[in-house]
């Protein structure tokens, strides 16, 4: 049986978000009837180091995660 995720494919694309306008694509979204919307993220990992003044990454995370949370 096939995943139910490989429906998504039927349902036409809803338009993705291009979260701090770096057009790495970390975000894809359908519409899946109903109304609704599945959205799939993929946040930035930055590193190791969760301080924005030694990580020079981590401050695009932070950044991704406020713009992918607001309404």
């Amino acid at each position: 049986m096939a995943s139910p995720f490989c429906r998504v494919r039927r349902f036409p694309t809803a338009t993705p978000r291009d979260l701090c306008s770096k057009g790495d694509c970390r975000h894809v979204a359908a519409n899946i009837g109903s109304g609704k919307e599945l959205h799939n993220f993929y946040v930035p990992a930055a590193g190791d180091q969760p301080n924005p003044k030694i990580n020079g990454k981590f401050p695009y995370k932070l950044d991704f995660l406020k713009e992918g949370t607001a309404r």
